[in-house]
């Protein structure tokens, strides 16, 4: 039955088959399809299928997938259809192939500007400044939850979209949540550090931005990348080490992101009126090393 549509496009449907509406037709990953939808006939979505008992965190109630349903914003990957059973929750979303920001970073090691950077990071603040104005908390956001999706190298033509929905939550502005990390990412690169003291807000996600923001622009991650729970310890006991070869206002950017205070770290809007955006930086200081990056 359906609990929710809009525009008849996300709906979340307890009782119906996923095969009624979509056909599995390649597999990505372990768990991951491309689907043709059954009404156009097009295949450019795909399913995540979650097995509940081993991912037990991950909760779709009707209020999760109706505040999912109502996202609509050009930086963001869009959900169409939940399925759930006793079993599994089937997420089916638009599928934009491979292209990941670590995959993308990667292939184009010797090619990344400092304007395409720059780009890059404003269209990840001006979605995640969305989410946020939406009382909504991404949680997870990391070099492999977001997409290119159009362009290349062109700061003109690249687009990119945050996905990866699968813990992002309500809030209300002004409130603390109260709650440590529920669930275990793949990488703990990107966490926020007040998740240990099971005291929180939205800005955990400028705490995720800011990891990103350094890894584009000094090189290398602020800690050794971790998939381990020991990296978000490390990242909570330590000084976040800055080079001291990189440009300051570089440094500046990033810094104001990685403040361990959550009262001194900015709103996503407030980034966007930097001075990083605004004023021609000194290329000729900035280098993308990648080479030491485990980014596949």
């Amino acid at each position: 039955s359906v609990i929710f549509s809009k525009s008849q496009v996300a709906v979340f449907n307890m009782d119906e088959k996923l095969e009624k509406h979509y056909s599995l037709e390649k597999k990505i990953s372990e768990g991951c399809f491309i689907v043709k939808d059954l009404k156009d006939g097009q295949c450019n979505k795909m399913v995540t299928f979650i097995n509940k008992k081993k991912n037990p965190s991950i909760i779709f109630s009707e209020s999760r997938v109706r505040m999912l349903a109502e996202l609509d914003h050009p930086n963001l990957i869009r959900v169409h259809d939940v399925f759930q059973d006793s079993e599994t929750i089937s997420i089916v979303e638009d599928y934009l192939g491979k292209n990941d920001l670590g995959t993308f970073l990667f292939v184009n090691k010797d090619k990344i500007t400092l304007d395409l950077v720059r780009e890059i990071l404003s269209q990840i603040l001006r979605a995640v400044t969305y989410l946020h104005n939406n009382n909504v908390v991404h949680k997870l956001i990391s070099l492999d939850n977001i997409y290119i999706f159009k362009g290349n190298l062109s700061p003109e033509e690249i687009r990119i979209k945050i996905g990866g929905f699968y813990y992002c939550d309500s809030f209300t502005p002004g409130k603390l949540i109260y709650e440590g990390l529920t669930f275990k990412p793949k990488d703990y690169s990107f966490i926020a550090p007040e998740y240990l003291q099971k005291k929180y807000n939205q800005k955990v996600d400028i705490w995720s931005v800011g990891v990103i923001a350094y890894i584009l622009l000094i090189g290398k991650y602020p800690f050794s990348e971790g998939d381990s729970f020991d990296n978000l310890l490390n990242v909570s006991e330590s000084e976040i080490p800055y080079p001291k070869e990189s440009d300051p206002e570089l440094v500046k950017f990033v810094k104001c992101m990685l403040k361990k205070d959550i009262n001194q770290r900015p709103d996503a809007n407030e980034l966007l009126d930097c001075e990083f955006f605004q004023e021609n930086l000194d290329e000729s200081k900035y280098k993308l090393d990648v080479a030491s990056l485990n980014l596949l």
